[in-house]
């Protein structure tokens, strides 16, 4: 018989769990998770629940707004478009872009002021960011939509503060006033472009970039050599002519856990590469393929129906699971949330999606930026005017 009976194995783990602190406590007590600068609030993850520890990030997202975030990387150089939305104020640290003011009907007098107020008499240039004083911007009967904003960026979450607002302009849709505010109190990273705004947010949360991991053409009858080309949907060839090549251009959020893809795959009579014919009159068709895939099956995506051929940018990720997509939906911004449960990936109604304006565009910035629809998705082949026969 043990002299000490309460060092009993059976009896120390009992009073551990009696001690412990209760999973169901009240969303009032929610824990604090240290970090560098400040403590930020933490989600809790109900060990014994795991369909809630599935779920708990795409909830907090599901009841979350979300904001545009400027970063200040050079606005008129197509460069970063590989992971980016249209960058709107060239500013020091990110900038919650706020307010669009174009001099259109009674907003003319405001977009005056503005633009006096950063520049004043002199033509301002594009993309030119100018702190300016709150209370002057305030006395225009515009303020910050929030007091701070969760940014996500590749080594997790920072609650950062409204602060100074700045002014600046860019050409197209009548030269644009845009007025952001400073995010302050959060470290240098590539945040995210898209800030969250939530009372709690899971800590774990981190950004990660699409990838372009595959984007070969081979000649028919060879074959994408990869188990998603059973599992992708082939073009629908209606032409005359036989597809002669076969082009696929995969990107994915990279080391997570079921794979999240988007996959463009087309089907061409010739290779752009092979012919002196233009692009537009080559016959192709294609097909785009964006899901969930655990190399069985796809889940895919129920698109809004007001997306226009959104661009995988990546993605929210709690440890190797993916919580949000982020999307390039003709240069805005377009978040989509799964449900929680994995199960009920089939039901449209489940999935929740929400966009997050950049600005405001006409045709010609939209042409500038490579997204007017042409023939087929953007990776298909470049924008171009059809010959009048296939118009």
């Amino acid at each position: 018989m043990t002299r000490w009976p309460w060092l009993d194995p059976v009896v120390v783990l009992t009073l551990v769990l009696a001690l412990a602190p209760s999973c169901d406590r009240p969303a009032d007590r929610l824990s604090q998770v240290p970090s560098e600068d400040a403590p930020a609030l933490n989600v809790p993850y109900p060990i014994a629940d795991a369909e809630r520890i599935e779920g708990a990030g795409r909830q907090a997202l599901g009841r979350a707004r979300f904001v545009f975030v400027g970063r200040g990387a050079l606005a008129d150089d197509p460069a970063p478009r590989e992971h980016a939305l249209p960058e709107r104020l060239l500013a020091d640290g990110p900038v919650l872009i706020a307010h669009h003011i174009e001099p259109v009907g009674p907003a003319s007098r405001t977009w005056q002021q503005l633009r006096r107020l950063a520049f004043g008499r002199t033509a301002p240039e594009p993309y030119q960011g100018v702190e300016v004083p709150a209370a002057q911007v305030q006395a225009l009967g515009l303020q910050p939509p929030t007091r701070s904003v969760w940014l996500v960026g590749p080594q997790g979450t920072c609650r950062a503060s409204v602060g100074a607002p700045v002014v600046g302009t860019y050409p197209g849709a009548a030269d644009t006033v845009v007025v952001g505010y400073r995010l302050n109190d959060c470290p240098e990273q590539p945040w995210a472009q898209i800030g969250i705004v939530a009372d709690t947010i899971p800590v774990d949360f981190r950004w990660i970039p699409a990838k372009a991991q595959v984007d070969l053409t081979v000649a028919r009858p060879a074959r994408w050599d990869d188990p998603l080309a059973a599992l992708v949907e082939p073009p629908g060839w209606t032409h005359t002519s036989e597809p002669r090549f076969d082009q696929i251009r995969l990107r994915e959020i990279p080391d997570v856990n079921p794979r999240v893809i988007q996959v463009h795959r087309a089907w061409l009579a010739e290779s752009p590469d092979r012919t002196d014919a233009p692009w537009c009159a080559i016959d192709v068709a294609w097909s785009r393929t964006d899901g969930w895939t655990n190399e069985r099956w796809i889940d895919p995506i129920p698109w809004h129906a007001d997306a226009v051929g959104p661009y995988l940018l990546g993605a929210f990720v709690n440890g190797a699971q993916v919580d949000a997509v982020i999307y390039d939906d003709r240069l805005d911004g377009l978040v989509v949330i799964p449900p929680g449960p994995l199960d009920d990936m089939d039901d449209p109604e489940a999935w929740h999606q929400v966009f997050v304006s950049t600005g405001r565009y006409d045709e010609l910035t939209l042409s500038e930026w490579g997204v007017k629809p042409a023939r087929g998705p953007e990776p298909v082949g470049p924008p171009c005017e059809p010959p009048e026969q296939l118009r």
